[in-house]
C-alpha cells in the first residue's frame, strides 16, 4: 500500500471510529427520548457517512451491514417504523461488529474470512425490522433466464451485439442487472447513475422511466423514477460487490450464451436531455448558478456516451469551463440542442421540446460575495496526528529544562566569576524566557486538552447493557462533561471507571423490589461527575444504593488476619473503608461474573496512583457510595517540591505537599514507639527519609528537623529530610534497566544544571520504612 493509500486508510479509520461513537451516543439517547427527530437525524447521518466512506475500500461485508442499518434508520426517520429495544440491540451489535472489523482492517488491510457470513447474518437481522420485510422474499435464488422481461431478449445494436457475441461465443455468461433505485435515494446521498457507470465490463446500458416524466416545472428533480438495466461481462461476484450499497434495490442473474438484450430507449434519453434544457432556461439565483451548471454537466457526461453521442461528449469539458468563466449557459445550451437534434434524426420523436435558444439563457452575474463584502469564513477544525502533538510537548519540555538552567548560570556568574551585573542580566533574560516558555507550554497543553465527556459518554452503553443483564432499571447521569484534562490523563481513566461503574451497578444498587421496600425509586442512579480543583481534576462516581457495610468490612478484615478483633473495633471508619482497596478484599456474599464491591478496587487504586492520582471513598448506609479520583491535569509536565537527603536531591509531587516546617527535636513525641508531632491540634506521624531509603544517618544529629508534610492515602504524614530546595516544573521519564525495579521511584527528570532528579512515589516510600 502506498503512502497516500495508507494516509487515506488511517483517515478513514479515525473518522469511522468517531462516527461509530457518535452513532452509539445518539442511539442510547434515543432510548431515553424516543422519537426525537434531531437524534434520529444525527444517528442516520453518522451511519450514512460511515457507509459512504467505507466504499473507498475493499470491505464489502462491512459496507453491507452499515447499509442495512442505514436502510432501517431511514424508515425510522420517515416515521414508517418506531425504534424499539430489540432494534437498538441489533444496531448496537452491528456497530460493535464494525468496530471489530475496523481493528482487523487496520492490521491486515482486509476483513476476516468469515466476514461475509457474519455480515449477511447481521444485515438480515436488521432488514427484518423493515415494514416490508414480511412481504419481501427471503434468500430467493436468482430467477431463471426465462423469467427475464421480454425486451431484454431482443436484438442489441450492432456494436453491442458484436461485443456480446464475442463474450458468449467464448463460453462466458453475461450478467444481467436490474436496478430500480428508491424514490428518495437522493436524500441519502446516493447517485444511481454514477453507481451504474462504475460497473465494470459494461456491454449494454438501458435507462427507462418507471412512470411518465412530468414536463416543465412539474418535473420533480428530487424524486428518482428511473430504472437501469445493464449487461456486463464482469464476474457476478465483482458486480455484486460494486452494488453493495444498493443490494436491496437490485437483481442480478446470469444469461447463458446466445441470450440477447434490447437496444437502449432513445425516447427516454430525449426526455432527459429536454429536462436539462429546461433546467438551463429556468431562472436561477446567482448564488446557485454554479451548482445548477455543474449538475447539468454531470448529467450530460453520463447521458451522451450512453446515447452513442461520444463526439458531443468530448465537448462537455470546454463548454463547462467556458460557462464557468463567462457565467453564461450559452455553450452548454448549444450542446444540449445539438444532442436533441441528433436524437430527433435518429429516433424521429414527434414534436420534440425545443432547446433553449442562446438569447433565452439567463445571464447571471458573479456571486454576491464578489461585488459586496466577503462572506465570513466558518470556523475550521484542523485534525493533527497525536504523535505530532506529543513531539511538540516533548520540545516544550526540553525548553523547560533549558529555561531552568538559567538560574544556575546566574548563580555561577555571581559566585564563581564575581559578576553581579552579568547575573542580573541573566536573571532578566530568564524572566523573558520563562514567560515565553510558559505561554508555549500552555498553548500546547490546550491542544492536548480534551473534555472528559468524551470518556463519560462511552459508559451510557455500559450502563444500558448491564442494566438489562442485571434486570435492574438504572439511570446514568453525567455532570461536568465539559471539564477538560490532558488526553493521556483522560485515556488513563477508562479502565478504572469501568471497574467502579460495574461495582456500583452489580453490588451497590439494590434490585427494584428491595429498593421499593426501603422507600427508594425503583430506578437506581449512577452519577458520574467531574470538576477542576486547583491543578487537579476530580472525578466522582456516586450511586444511590445500599452503601458499604462498615461492620462487614471490619469482620472481613479480622477473618483475613489483617487486624485483630480489638484493633478492628477501634479502627476509624475512614480507615476501615479504605480496607476495600486491599488486593482481593471483598465483602460480597457471592462472586458474580461482573464484579463484587471491592473486587478490582486495588487495581483501580494502583492505576490511578500510577497516573499520579489518589482514590478516596465515602459511604452512608442505605444512601449510597461515592468514590472520588483526583488526577493531575497533565501527565506530561509535573510540578515537584525538591528536598535534599544525604547530599542527593529528590522530588515529591507538589499536589501531595501540604507544607514545609522546621521544628525543634525536643518537640518530637514518641507514641507506641513511633515519633509524632502535634501540628495544629492533630497528631502527625514522622518518618525518617534516610531510614526509609536505607541511607546512613547524618554524622551529627541536628537540633532542628526539616519536615515535609505530605498527604498519603488521605492522611497527613511528616517526612524528615535534610533540607528543602525550590519547587520546579519537570518532565518525568520512566526508569529503565536495574533502576526500573525501585518501587519507591516513580520516574526521573533532568534538571537545569544537568543533574538527575529522582521522583518519589510517596506511598511506596512509606512501605520501605524500617
Amino acid at each position: 500500500m502506498s503512502d497516500a493509500d495508507e494516509d487515506l486508510k488511517q483517515g478513514f479509520l479515525a473518522e469511522a471510529r468517531e462516527l461509530i461513537e457518535r452513532a452509539s451516543e445518539a442511539l442510547l439517547s434515543l432510548e431515553r427520548t424516543p422519537g426525537d427527530p434531531a437524534l434520529v437525524a444525527a444517528l442516520f447521518r453518522a451511519v450514512h457517512t460511515l457507509k459512504g466512506n467505507s466504499g473507498l475500500f475493499d470491505i464489502g461485508p462491512l459496507t453491507r451491514v452499515v447499509h442495512a442499518g442505514e436502510d432501517v434508520l431511514d424508515r425510522v426517520r420517515a416515521g414508517e417504523i418506531a425504534l424499539t429495544g430489540d432494534m437498538a440491540d441489533a444496531l448496537l451489535d452491528a456497530l460493535d461488529q464494525v468496530t471489530e472489523w475496523l481493528e482487523v482492517f487496520e492490521e491486515a488491510d482486509g476483513l476476516p474470512a468469515d466476514a461475509g457470513r457474519t455480515g449477511a447474518g447481521l444485515a438480515e437481522r436488521l432488514s427484518a425490522f423493515r415494514p416490508d420485510a414480511a412481504a419481501a422474499p427471503t434468500a430467493a435464488p436468482p430467477p431463471p433466464v426465462d423469467g427475464l422481461p421480454a425486451e431484454w431478449l431482443s436484438d442489441l445494436p450492432a456494436p453491442e451485439r458484436a461485443e456480446a457475441e464475442v463474450v458468449l461465443g467464448e463460453g462466458r455468461a453475461l450478467v444481467a442487472i436490474d436496478y430500480v433505485p428508491d424514490e428518495d435515494c437522493f436524500f441519502r446521498g446516493d447517485d444511481p447513475l454514477r453507481t451504474v457507470l462504475a460497473l465494470p465490463g459494461r456491454v449494454w446500458l438501458s435507462v427507462t422511466a418507471t412512470e411518465p416524466l412530468e414536463p416543465g416545472v412539474a418535473f420533480d428533480p428530487f424524486r428518482c423514477t428511473l430504472r437501469f438495466r445493464v449487461l456486463s461481462r464482469a464476474p457476478r461476484a465483482e458486480l455484486e460487490d460494486k452494488l453493495a450499497y444498493v443490494v436491496s434495490q437490485t437483481s442480478t442473474y446470469e444469461i447463458p450464451a446466445k441470450a440477447t438484450a434490447a437496444p437502449p430507449d432513445d425516447s427516454v434519453l430525449h426526455d432527459l436531455l429536454s429536462a436539462q434544457a429546461e433546467a438551463l432556461a429556468a431562472e436561477v439565483a446567482p448564488e446557485t448558478f454554479a451548482g445548477r451548471l455543474g449538475a447539468v454537466a454531470r448529467v450530460l457526461e453520463a447521458l451522451l456516451p450512453a446515447a452513442g453521442l461520444d463526439a458531443m461528449a468530448d465537448r462537455i469539458a470546454p463548454a463547462k469551463a467556458q460557462s464557468v468563466e463567462t457565467h453564461s449557459t450559452a455553450a452548454m445550451a448549444d450542446l444540449v440542442a445539438d444532442a436533441l437534434d441528433e436524437l430527433e434524426r435518429r429516433t424521429a420523436v414527434p414534436d420534440p421540446a425545443p432547446a433553449a435558444p442562446e438569447n433565452t439563457a439567463p445571464e447571471t452575474t458573479a456571486p454576491v460575495a464578489r461585488s459586496g463584502s466577503p462572506a465570513p469564513r466558518a470556523k475550521s477544525v484542523f485534525k493533527v496526528d497525536q504523535s505530532r502533538i506529543d513531539m511538540l510537548m516533548k520540545l516544550a519540555g526540553e525548553l523547560i529544562v533549558a529555561k531552568n538552567a538559567l538560574p544556575y548560570l546566574a548563580e555561577r556568574a555571581e559566585e564563581e566569576y564575581g559578576s553581579r551585573k552579568m547575573a542580573r542580566e541573566i536573571k532578566a533574560q530568564y524572566e523573558v524566557f520563562n514567560r515565553i516558555v510558559d505561554e508555549l507550554q500552555s498553548a500546547v497543553m490546550q491542544v492536548r486538552m480534551v473534555p472528559l465527556g468524551s470518556v463519560f459518554e462511552r459508559f451510557r452503553r455500559l450502563v444500558r447493557d448491564l442494566s438489562r443483564q442485571l434486570n435492574k432499571p438504572i439511570r446514568l447521569e453525567i455532570e461536568g462533561g465539559e471539564t477538560e484534562a490532558d488526553k493521556n490523563v483522560v485515556e488513563s481513566l477508562a479502565d478504572p471507571l469501568v471497574h467502579l461503574i460495574r461495582n456500583a451497578m452489580d453490588h451497590g444498587i439494590e434490585a427494584a423490589d428491595a429498593r421499593a421496600a426501603s422507600g427508594k425509586p425503583a430506578e437506581g442512579l449512577v452519577r458520574l461527575s467531574a470538576r477542576l480543583s486547583e491543578d487537579q481534576v476530580v472525578i466522582e462516581i456516586a450511586d444511590d444504593g445500599k452503601g458499604i457495610d462498615i461492620a462487614r468490612v471490619r469482620e472481613k478484615a479480622v477473618e483475613r488476619g489483617l487486624l485483630s478483633a480489638e484493633a478492628a473495633a477501634t479502627l476509624p471508619e475512614a480507615d476501615a473503608m479504605r480496607l476495600i482497596l486491599q488486593p482481593g478484599f471483598s465483602t460480597a456474599a457471592e462472586v458474580s461474573d461482573l464484579s463484587g464491591r471491592g473486587v478490582g478496587m486495588d487495581v483501580v487504586a494502583s492505576m490511578v496512583e500510577r497516573a499520579g492520582g489518589t482514590v478516596s471513598l465515602s459511604s452512608e448506609a442505605g444512601k449510597g457510595t461515592t468514590v472520588a479520583i483526583r488526577l493531575p491535569l497533565s501527565m506530561a509536565v509535573r510540578r515537584v517540591m525538591m528536598v535534599e537527603v544525604a547530599d542527593a536531591c529528590y522530588g515529591a509531587p507538589l499536589e501531595s505537599v501540604q507544607e514545609t516546617i522546621r521544628i525543634p527535636r525536643a518537640d518530637v513525641h514518641m507514641h507506641m514507639g513511633n515519633p509524632q508531632i502535634v501540628l495544629r491540634d492533630r497528631l502527625v506521624p514522622l518518618f525518617d527519609m534516610r531510614k526509609a531509603l536505607r541511607l546512613p544517618p547524618p554524622d551529627s544529629a541536628p537540633e532542628e528537623l526539616s519536615v515535609l508534610v505530605v498527604t498519603v492515602g488521605g492522611e497527613a504524614v511528616g517526612l524528615i529530610v535534610d533540607d528543602f530546595r525550590a519547587g520546579a516544573e519537570v518532565i518525568p521519564h520512566p526508569l529503565e534497566g536495574p533502576l526500573a525495579g525501585l518501587g519507591w521511584v516513580s520516574g526521573a527528570a533532568l534538571l537545569g544544571d544537568g543533574s538527575i532528579l529522582l521522583l518519589l512515589d510517596l506511598e511506596e516510600v512509606l512501605k520501605c520504612r524500617s
